[in-house]
């Protein structure tokens, strides 16, 4: 079987909070913050409080005196006076998070509230999220209501991504779903996936459990968002098949060298390093063979071959090696139109994964492949003249 994912090699530590860690080097000051988390009249002391800019995390910390049960003392981060901010509570023992913007900014060596007059964060239940982690899985997945799952991109660099909910929203990049891979007398093997980003109106809408492609529109961090109406027993992510040709979802770690993860699997590079022979640099987005020590992460996807090698030899320069495994396999992404909006290409030999854009003569990126007579700029930087 033939293995298409995502992998990383090295480890991946257990997060006691679903927030990231503050890098407090990328920002020029800082404020103080003292906030008491309660829920009714009762404190909390069993919580991690974030405070957040837009998607960025500003700072986080958990009460520490036992004596101040909720207490909780933070240093928050920041560029720009009047950033606005608001807080994330996230609740150990029950595994929920509440969001709460009380129109609060930040102010270089300012605060916000003391440690005897502390902020009060009341929660809620009706502003209750449940964030999805690499490293929980859906374990926390328990009750319905909202849910949320963050993960990192590179600009350019498309992903796998499956998750257990329907996203009800997406800011940032565009969602695609696989339609099928299949052999192009010219372009060789061709892999299509055509747009399933949800809009405002629910239109467009992803399905829950099934798995999907990620282009994000630049580097950092992107929220998926969604609302689970009822938690099954058992959380199964789920599959897409068109002929030999089958795209999986999984909900947890899977590491190369068990079953199924055997012999030829190829994936896409999470961080720069060497390819397994040593002989090739390996760059954070290419596509490159698995060996010992990789792994895919969960909420990702991957694609598998179950048909027969020879079945797999192209006549063109998506053709197979020796092995029967094709050597490139052309991606293509196609809007709700029905138009080609990108073309790339998969190399399983070099290891590379180049998505292919289009710009105008101003560095304005288009949405799709240009028809329209005029000079355009290709992803390799030439200019090209459509007639």
């Amino acid at each position: 079987m033939l293995a298409l994912l995502n992998w990383s090699a090295g480890l991946w530590a257990d997060n006691s909070d679903p927030f990231p860690k503050v890098n407090p080097y990328a920002y020029y000051g800082n404020m103080s913050v003292t906030v008491k988390v309660k829920k009714g009249s009762e404190a909390l002391q069993n919580v991690v409080v974030a405070v957040y800019s837009g998607n960025e995390l500003r700072g986080k910390a958990s009460p520490s005196n036992p004596q101040k049960p909720g207490v909780t003392y933070l240093t928050v981060y920041g560029n720009k006076k009047g950033e606005k901010l608001y807080f994330k509570v996230f609740d150990k023992s029950t595994g929920f998070t509440y969001e709460k913007d009380y129109g609060q900014k930040y102010k270089y060596n300012g605060k916000i509230g003391s440690p005897l007059s502390p902020y009060e964060l009341i929660l809620d239940d009706s502003e209750r999220t449940i964030i999805l982690t690499e490293s929980t899985g859906v374990t926390n997945l328990t009750a319905a209501g909202n849910v949320s799952f963050e993960r990192s991109f590179t600009a350019g660099l498309a992903s796998t991504i499956c998750l257990p909910f329907a996203m009800t929203s997406v800011q940032g990049g565009k969602v695609y779903e696989f339609v099928n891979v299949e052999c192009d007398p010219t372009e060789g093997w061709v892999a299509t996936m055509s747009d399933a980003t949800p809009d405002g109106n629910q239109v467009f809408t992803t399905d829950a459990n099934k798995p999907y492609l990620f282009l994000p529109d630049a580097t950092g961090s992107v929220v998926f968002d969604g609302i689970v109406s009822d938690v099954p027993a058992t959380i199964t992510a789920g599959i897409t098949t068109s002929g030999d040709w089958t795209y999986h979802g999984t909900y947890t770690k899977l590491t190369y060298g068990t079953d199924p993860f055997t012999g030829t699997v190829f994936g896409f590079a999470a961080t720069n390093g060497t390819s397994i022979d040593g002989k090739t640099e390996v760059i954070a987005g290419q596509f490159v063979k698995a060996g010992t020590g990789a792994y895919m992460p969960a909420f990702r996807a991957y694609l598998t071959y179950s048909g027969s090698k020879n079945a797999l030899q192209a006549p063109a320069r998506g053709g197979a090696g020796t092995s029967g495994i094709p050597n490139r396999i052309t991606v293509k992404l196609v809007s709700k139109s029905g138009a080609v909006t990108g073309v790339g290409s998969l190399d399983m030999t070099t290891g590379e994964a180049v998505m292919e854009r289009w710009f105008d003569l101003s560095g304005r990126p288009l949405e799709g492949v240009p028809t329209e007579p005029g000079i355009y700029i290709n992803s390799n930087g030439k200019k090209v003249v459509i007639r």
